[in-house]
């Protein structure tokens, strides 16, 4: 299991202890489909894929 896929299941835990809490996954790699999926299964209202992000716009 990569990284990413056990971040978001850990934010579905902070999400559930703050709903104000919001992820925000940049970039882009094999598993961005596989961890969007993930994030949809799990219903997570408040994470958000933006893809590759310029450092200058970091």
């Amino acid at each position: 299991m990569t990284r990413i896929l056990n971040l978001l299941k850990a934010y579905k835990i902070v999400e559930q202890e703050e709903p104000n809490a919001q992820l925000i996954v940049m970039g882009t790699g094999n598993y961005e489909r596989e961890a969007r999926k993930l994030a949809k299964e799990l219903k997570l209202k408040d994470a958000y894929f933006p893809g590759h992000i310029s450092e200058g716009r970091i």
